[in-house]
């Protein structure tokens, strides 16, 4: 069976048996479910560490950019002109973000300058935290297919 969503959860039906599937086995029909946005994660591979991760290509049309995150208490954003930049862009830098959580589990990152100055750029968003679990991006952006 395919996804269902019922309001904010996705579920999953299944079916699971424990014998071979020639001979009599007992079965069962089951049923998981995950929220929204919420199936897969990325965390810290060893705690205490700050880990970081770099997104493909984005370009802004607006002045909102939010994470689904858990434990995002530690998170900080930079902006980098392209996925192999050594420094962010100016005013983007990771020192320059401010993290927000908002009332959905988002939490919203903003800088001192608006997303919209960098219209017509390509932008990729790297993340660094020490406890949080990144699970989704939303915002005003638009995913380029390149890292290039």
């Amino acid at each position: 069976s395919p996804p269902v969503m019922i309001q904010d959860k996705v579920y999953v039906y299944y079916m699971g048996s424990n014998g071979p599937h020639t001979e009599f086995r007992e079965t069962a029909f089951g049923r998981a479910y995950f929220e929204k946005d919420r199936f897969a994660c990325l965390t810290p591979k060893v705690a205490q560490k700050t880990a970081e991760v770099m997104t493909s290509p984005f370009a802004f049309y607006g002045n909102r950019l939010e994470i689904l995150a858990d434990h995002a208490h530690d998170l900080r954003a930079a902006l980098f002109s392209h996925y192999r930049a050594l420094e962010p862009i100016d005013g983007f830098g990771f020192a320059d973000s401010i993290v927000e959580q908002t009332a959905d589990g988002y939490w919203r990152i903003t800088f001192p300058r608006e997303y919209t100055s960098l219209a017509g750029s390509k932008v990729c968003i790297s993340l660094q935290t020490k406890t949080a679990s990144l699970y989704a991006l939303r915002g005003d952006l638009v995913l380029h297919c390149s890292r290039l």
